[in-house]
């Protein structure tokens, strides 16, 4: 619809239906569910080899594009197939089923059917419960924050730290970010993480001595008119409260790891300059372009 309007999207469902019923046959039925999602039903006996081989029919159907209007248009599709033996199951258990196989075939990349197996109910709510546990954790200050210290490789002094997010499990664990991130990042719940994680930087920095700096990763950034937004509240409440030493200077790396390549840090290194920029901060004793040319610096020397 947003490529081609309305109307041309109405005539693409419809050439999806006819493709799919004429790989169907008679035997099958074909029904459109909610949006761009078909159901298909296939009576008798409940194979599973049936089953697929109709769902690796139905993707390759698709191969080749759609004619809409005067458009060629490329159609991939994903399928997710779910049995049930002699009614012994209701139909709206079959079709979470199906549902669960078809978000399984979708994380895979697509264009490709699932059948659904038993483990992915365990891991459809191992997926909800983490998910309550990274809501549960924004609300209730469920993060730690640790700070690695950076050394350098050939003094071994400190040239700063880097902040390592954790995730307290309620039972006295932590959880990596390796385990919960990535469904952050999918449930678009990483902006609040991020937020609170430059703000504890912000807080830790304050208290460095000069020549150090606090590397934040780069998946918990936002854009940078958010970032201003969010770093500008930290430094206020430190001047307020005498935490803040205005006579200092303290350094918050936003980008890659600090182990990447220094090429790669480099193309990062414009978040620092708008940042500023945005507080108005570049003429304040600590901040301004100090941050950047002290990472440029450090970059030129390695």
């Amino acid at each position: 619809n947003g490529s081609y309007g309305r109307p041309s999207g109405d005539l693409l469902i419809r050439a999806v239906a006819e493709r799919l019923n004429a790989i169907a046959g008679t035997d099958v039925l074909v029904g459109r569910g909610d949006g761009d999602e078909f159901i298909i039903v296939q009576p008798g006996s409940a194979s599973a080899e049936r089953a697929q081989a109709f769902a690796a029919d139905a993707v390759e159907a698709f191969a080749t594009p759609i004619t809409v209007g005067r458009e060629q248009v490329s159609v991939s599709i994903s399928v997710g197939v779910a049995l049930c033996h002699g009614g012994d199951m209701a139909r709206s258990d079959l079709l979470q089923r199906a549902d669960i196989a078809l978000r399984e075939a979708k994380s895979c990349g697509g264009n490709c059917y699932r059948l659904f197996q038993p483990q992915m109910l365990a891991q459809l709510k191992r997926r909800r419960d983490l998910k309550g546990m990274i809501e549960r954790a924004i609300r209730e200050d469920g993060f730690e924050l640790h700070f690695q210290p950076v050394h350098n490789a050939q003094s071994g002094n400190i040239e700063g730290f880097e902040a390592l997010l954790r995730l307290m499990d309620g039972e006295g664990g932590l959880v990596p970010p390796s385990q919960f991130v990535h469904l952050a990042e999918e449930t678009g719940l990483i902006r609040q993480i991020g937020a609170w994680v430059i703000r504890k930087a912000c807080f830790f920095a304050a208290n460095l001595p000069d020549d150090l700096f606090v590397a934040v990763h780069e998946q918990f950034m936002t854009d940078t008119a958010e970032l201003a937004d969010i770093v500008l509240p930290a430094t206020m409440f430190l001047e307020h409260d005498d935490i803040y030493r205005g006579g200092g200077q303290s350094h918050i790396l936003i980008g890659p790891k600090v182990t990447e390549p220094p090429a790669t840090v480099r193309t990062n290194l414009f978040v620092i300059e708008e940042m500023a920029k945005r507080l108005g901060v570049a003429d304040r004793p600590g901040f301004g372009m100090s941050e950047r040319d002290h990472i440029a610096a450090m970059l030129t020397a390695s």
